[in-house]
């Protein structure tokens, strides 16, 4: 179960934010009872940090000058991984979470960014493996960035690889949307593509969103549609649809107006959309009955060489010009940190009655 979370629930906000965080720690402590009551595992996503990393509404922002990419921001966004690095070093439930998603979809434009986005994630990485055996694998994007994207990262990839994963690559593939498309043959077949671009990155990928939003509105579509990406998506380390509920829009603004119980799965479910396993609990067995036009699984390649090509040199020399200004950015993050006098808040939530710790 992936939890969207913004900032404001772990630390404190600032004028002019007008985020309210009072009793969101207590719903989540209770998320994360319901979840272990039912042998579930959670994905701590979050959502939208300081400044915002991508100026979109899921942010908590719309705008088009997003400050994520400021040394205080980033400071403060440090400040919001050391909060739920404590909170989970804390907590009752610390066994089942199983992933720090530490920004969801930032949205980096320069190289100097770029350079601040890997920084980041170089740091949020050493703070989760603080908490030692009880330290969840940290989920990264790839951060929009034009050209490779797996060029791109497959050195930060590569000096993170562990087994068992300690770090993840994370990716958004709506397919068949972005704009709406009404060709279904070429939406299957987009399936089958972007499923075999990760079988040779040095880590497993989860995808943390998806969905059946396209043009098309059938529910015998939709219901394949479903199992061939669900089918796919399991070729590595799986998936999380995007959403479990989506409510009506009275007021439409950014909402989507013409499908938005496509990106529901209740509504889904309720249309007859969605498969549902012959046997319960039997997840094999399940992916095994799914219909899906890509055939078999690719070979997963971990330690192949970094992809080849006019474009792929391209990307490697960006991120390496990335890195080279690591140490100066990271100068001026102290510098603001220290300026402002940011440290980590920690756990607000007071446990009541923890049950036992359970390990797998």
């Amino acid at each position: 179960m992936r939890i969207p979370l913004g900032f404001w629930i772990f630390i404190e906000t600032v004028p002019p934010e007008p985020y309210i965080s009072t009793t969101q720690l207590d719903h989540l402590e209770r998320l994360c009872g319901w979840a272990y009551a039912r042998d579930m595992y959670i994905i701590l996503d979050l959502h939208g940090l300081p400044g915002s990393q991508n100026g979109e509404q899921q942010s908590g922002h719309n705008t088009t000058s997003p400050n994520f990419f400021q040394p205080l921001q980033q400071a403060r966004s440090d400040q919001l991984v050391k909060a739920v690095v404590d909170w989970i070093g804390s907590s009752a439930y610390s066994s089942i979470i199983s992933a720090i998603e530490v920004v969801n979809e930032p949205r980096p434009y320069t190289t100097e960014q770029r350079a601040m986005l890997r920084a980041f994630y170089d740091r949020s990485y050493e703070t989760i493996q603080t908490l030692g055996s009880k330290a969840p694998a940290m989920f990264f994007a790839d951060g929009f960035v034009p050209g490779d994207k797996f060029a791109y990262w497959w050195e930060f990839a590569s000096s993170h690889k562990t087994q068992p994963p300690t770090l993840i690559y994370t990716d958004h593939p709506y397919i068949g949307y972005f704009p709406a498309q009404t060709n279904a043959a070429d939406i299957y077949n987009q399936i089958c593509t972007k499923g075999t671009k990760y079988a040779n990155f040095p880590v497993t990928t989860v995808i943390t969103e998806w969905s059946l939003r396209t043009g098309i509105q059938n529910t015998t579509f939709e219901r394949s549609f479903y199992e061939a990406q669900l089918n796919t998506w399991a070729w590595y380390s799986g998936a999380v649809f995007w959403s479990l509920r989506v409510l009506d829009s009275k007021v439409a603004v950014l909402a989507d107006k013409v499908a938005q119980y496509q990106w529901s799965f209740e509504s889904l479910l309720e249309r007859g959309s969605i498969a549902s396993p012959t046997k319960k609990g039997d997840t094999a067995q399940f992916l095994k009955e799914l219909r899906t036009p890509c055939g078999a699984p690719p070979t997963l390649v971990r330690d192949g060489a970094p992809p080849q090509g006019t474009a792929a040199a391209a990307a490697i020399a960006d991120a390496e010009a990335a890195k080279a200004m690591i140490p100066a950015i990271t100068q001026s993050i102290e510098a603001a940190a220290k300026q402002f006098g940011l440290q980590g808040i920690g756990a607000k939530a007071v446990h009541k009655n923890p049950p036992k710790h359970r390990r797998r």
